[in-house]
């Protein structure tokens, strides 16, 4: 008896509610019966909901029936001679006539029988003659004019619905964190609330993995998923489908965090999954906002600065300046060493990295309370205004309102027939202009949203607060602080042992600098006396120099070390401010 395999697929998966899989099903199984044909099932030939349009069906063997199909033909696990019962050949494919008639004839010389039960009942097979074909071109024709014809409605109609966007709402799908009050959309209130905790935490200066792990410890229910009302023996809440533990992950806060869904816009797209792309601009004010533009610029930027400095994973201890410390003789940077028997030190990260830089450390201690008390007192009037953030956003700007003129312009030449094609391109280059000039300009705002004001007042309050609590908390929050107002933190730290010498220079947001020496002087104990260790530090000054000291510059520090191994104690002491007055005793 010959072998029958059975292909269904249907395109939407609503359909899947309906009697489509019912009806191709019971038609291929009485075909079979009246063709005395063996139908079998060891090969799972269902695409439910898949499109054939544009030959998804047939991409993956390990996820589409009709992939596997012809895999199987290939490798001879079909035998010649075979049938492929179809309820009709647009089940097959929908794609244009070429591809289409390549699949169907391919199949054909394969030595597969395709079968076609609707709307006429008819065997193809390779020996087929001109009228047999023609009728498969005229079925594979239809089907794909069919697709055709409801892919150009359905754009149709979401374009449509895309202009009545800011009085309408366009589709059912919607943020979790949102409801649907009759035609209106409203925010549910926990849900915004969590939403809310969400970026206080981040602007807080809290991790992705962190933010995720607070939540859970504190049960907050997952946002998106149905979850049972009660939680289990671990008092988590498992899904109320497939019963597993649902909890909060790195992955989730950072898709809720970068949503500018939050702020009230909708992206429209098109197409499915991977396929899923953009169309037009993003619509504002479409959805009610959760937070201001001004939270979401401000968690978007320490998204990024967390990205690029003070990665990796974290120890027992926060270092404050983690990611800003670099090395003013090598470029490289510095990085913490903790000891429990004897004081933390700072040194260059080359110097166990197999770079051969020089080992030179600093205590943690003293450096850590100089740097600080030196930042908490710094007055945000006394640090250089605007800066290259605020003068690339006025930069990008003026561009994007001069492309944007420039498109309307050329717009208004669309109604000369002559200068059309020229017109489209003219228009095509400035759109990819307009884009890229969009994108700019949302990083440079970003990277503006946290003001140097507000920075160094925020870093003011927790670097004292670090005074009376020194705890983890604090200090990720003062971290935080320290990175929204600092670019960078230059060392030269001078070997020794009794008194420890570094020169440090802090590079802030919007170009301005301040200089420090430090200098510190290590306890001891004899079993009859002690002396407790002291530091202190003072604004520093370059003698000979012509300009101002710059650290980064490899011939600068070169220089700089030169005069401070030509000074002793006294000199050194003369380097700084002398109306600073001495740190006390640490």
């Amino acid at each position: 008896m010959p072998t029958a395999y059975s292909y269904l697929r249907f395109s939407s998966p609503e359909q899947a509610k309906g009697d489509s899989i019912r009806r191709q099903a019971e038609a291929t199984a009485q075909w079979c019966q009246r063709n005395g044909a063996t139908l079998d099932t060891s090969l799972s030939l269902r695409d439910e909901g898949v499109s054939a349009f544009k030959g998804k069906n047939r991409e993956n063997p390990d996820v589409h029936g009709m992939a596997a199909f012809l895999q199987a033909v290939k490798t001879g696990r079909v035998p010649v001679g075979s049938y492929l019962v179809l309820e009709n050949l647009d089940r097959l494919t929908r794609e244009s006539i070429v591809p289409a008639v390549n699949l169907f004839t391919g199949l054909l010389m394969a030595g597969v029988k395709i079968v076609q039960l609707r709307p006429v009942e008819q065997v193809f097979t390779a020996g087929a003659d001109m009228t047999g074909v023609m009728l498969a071109l005229v079925e594979l024709s239809r089907g794909n004019s069919e697709s055709v014809m409801k892919s150009e409605r359905i754009c149709a109609a979401w374009s449509n619905k895309r202009k009545q966007a800011s009085t309408k709402v366009l589709t059912r799908r919607i943020p979790t964190w949102l409801t649907h009050t009759g035609e209106k959309l409203a925010l549910d209130p926990k849900k915004a609330e969590t939403v809310r905790k969400l970026f206080s935490l981040a602007n807080c200066g809290l991790g992705l993995t962190q933010i995720a792990s607070r939540l859970n410890d504190s049960r907050v229910p997952v946002l998106g998923r149905k979850q049972v009302a009660s939680p289990n023996q671990l008092g988590v809440q498992p899904d109320k489908k497939t019963r597993r533990p649902v909890v909060w992950s790195a992955s989730l806060v950072y898709k809720i965090l970068t949503s500018r869904a939050v702020i009230g816009e909708y992206q429209p797209h098109r197409g499915r999954g991977a396929d899923r792309k953009p169309v037009g601009d993003p619509i504002p004010d479409y959805y009610p906002p959760v937070i201001t533009r001004e939270e979401f610029a401000a968690t978007q930027a320490g998204i990024r600065r967390r990205a690029t400095i003070g990665r990796g994973r974290r120890g027992q201890h926060v270092n404050l300046f983690a990611g800003l410390l670099r090395d003013a003789r090598t470029g490289g940077s510095l990085t913490v060493a903790h000891h429990s028997a004897r004081e933390s030190v700072i040194f260059p990260s080359g110097a166990t990295h197999g770079r051969g830089d020089r080992w030179v450390s600093y205590p943690l201690a003293a450096f850590e309370k100089s740097v600080l008390s030196q930042l908490v007192e710094i007055k945000v009037e006394e640090l250089q205004s605007g800066g290259p953030t605020v003068s690339r956003v006025e930069t990008l700007r003026s561009r994007l309102a001069e492309v944007e003129s420039l498109l309307k312009k050329w717009r208004a030449k669309m109604d000369r027939p002559e200068l059309v094609d020229v017109v489209a391109d003219k228009l095509s280059e400035l759109e990819a202009e307009r884009r890229e000039a969009t994108g700019q300009l949302a990083e440079a705002e970003q990277e503006g949203a946290t003001p140097l004001a507000e920075a160094m007042g925020q870093l003011r309050t927790l670097g004292k607060a670090i005074e009376q609590d020194n705890g983890d908390q604090t200090r990720l929050h003062c971290r935080s602080a320290i990175r929204r107002a600092v670019e960078s933190i230059w060392c030269l730290f001078m070997p020794g042992r009794g008194t420890r010498v570094a020169a440090v220079q802090v590079w802030f947001k919007g170009g301005a600098h301040r200089d420090y020496l430090i200098l510190c002087r290590g306890g001891f104990s004899n079993g009859k006396a002690a002396r407790p260790g002291s530091s202190w530090v003072r604004s520093l000054h370059f003698p000979g120099q012509k300009g101002e000291l710059d650290l980064r510059v490899r011939q600068h520090a070169a220089d700089f070390e030169k005069v401070l191994l030509a000074c002793d104690l006294k000199q050194l002491e003369n380097l700084g401010n002398p109306d600073m007055v001495p740190e006390t005793s640490t």
